[in-house]
């Protein structure tokens, strides 16, 4: 019987790349900017797994913030739809986690669904904790 290798979340466009544990699989992902501070924002895409949250920098960005954001579901206090008045008033997809951080995630795409993130989190944070 073959052993399964773990994935590797990357492509052509991301600047880093995770590898999952064995049995983790990617339940969600979409191109999403991550707030870095105020207005300036970085394009990437946004992986959920059952254990984490996971942002990649697309690597044409300029390198003014992390490459990657990693937030472990059991660190989650709080998921929640914002509007951001600094992208013109789009929803956000807010994630706060236990030592008070926020780490904000508007959909590069109109199409792509903050609700569709904050049902598909709560599904996985309930798996995690049921």
């Amino acid at each position: 019987m073959p052993t399964k290798t773990a994935e590797t979340i990357t492509d052509r466009w991301l600047k880093s790349k995770v590898k999952l544990a064995a049995k983790e699989k990617v339940l969600e992902r979409g191109y999403f900017w991550h707030r870095v501070s105020g207005p300036y924002s970085e394009q990437g895409r946004l992986y959920l797994t059952a254990t984490r949250l996971i942002w990649l920098r697309a690597a044409l960005n300029l390198p003014v913030g992390p490459s990657q954001v990693e937030v472990p579901l059991d660190e989650v206090t709080r998921v929640e739809k914002r509007r951001s008045a600094a992208i013109l008033w789009r929803h956000e997809l807010v994630v706060t986690t236990r030592d008070g951080r926020e780490h904000s995630f508007v959909p590069f795409q109109l199409v792509e669904s903050v609700d569709t993130w904050l049902e598909a989190i709560a599904g996985a944070l309930g798996a995690d904790n049921g």
